[in-house]
């Protein structure tokens, strides 16, 4: 019997069985998290997965049960590997700016964290112990902490969302480019802003979000301080 072509199902099925030899979760959601780094904006799908282990994608349900599963295991890697460096004597103000700074440099890393469905950072325990240690450390006790930790976790994570959707800036932008149709009453009551609004960047957008939020925690404090 004459051998197999190498290009052909058999072959490449043979080729899928001996790379499966070794293959583990640790591995699996290895390779998964190595893609995400490579290509941020791409989609964790098991076939690609496979490809990039040299395996059949049958031969992955061994070590994960589905795709979900897989896109679980990789949230946990992803998060794990998340780190705010922090200085203890640093005050808590900019120790926040630190780590909402942290967060949004994780997400640009890993944006598939916005795209795949879950919760704020503030879910993250990563994030949520040195958030905890840090409004503590401003002051802030009970229910005015839980309050402030839920805040900020979801305020910084819909700008996360928003960023790497590159909602904002792409909308003013379009909407500044057709204002020419808007009605002139429009025209004339946006024009001091909509320039501006179409010139602005992400980054001006989050420094300017930390700034109100460090100011909002002052006021917290304040009000609590003066009753």
């Amino acid at each position: 019997m004459s051998p197999k072509a190498p290009g052909s199902k058999a072959s490449r099925r043979r080729k899928g069985e001996r790379g499966s030899v070794g293959l583990s979760r640790e591995r699996v959601v290895g390779a998964a998290l190595s893609l995400v780094e490579k290509e941020p904006r791409s989609q964790v799908t098991l076939s690609a997965v496979a490809r990039e282990l040299g395996v059949a994608t049958m031969s992955l349900y061994t070590h994960v049960r589905s795709r979900e599963d897989l896109v679980q295991a990789v949230k946990v890697a992803a998060l794990r590997r998340f780190h705010c460096h922090t200085r203890p004597d640093d005050p808590w103000d900019r120790q926040l700016s630190d780590l909402l700074d942290a967060v949004r440099v994780h997400l640009a890393r890993y944006p598939f964290l916005a795209f795949e469905p879950g919760g704020p950072p503030v879910t993250w325990p990563e994030v949520l112990l040195p958030l905890v240690r840090i409004l503590k450390l401003a002051g802030l006790r009970e229910g005015e902490l839980a309050e402030a930790t839920r805040w900020l976790g979801r305020v910084f994570w819909g700008l996360g969302v928003l960023e790497q959707h590159a909602a904002v800036p792409v909308a003013s932008r379009h909407l500044y480019a057709q204002s020419n149709q808007l009605p002139v009453e429009t025209q004339e009551e946006l024009a001091d802003v909509l320039p501006l609004l179409a010139a602005g960047t992400a980054e001006q957008a989050f420094d300017f979000s930390v700034g109100r939020a460090i100011a909002a925690v002052r006021d917290l404090i304040q009000e609590r301080n003066v009753a």
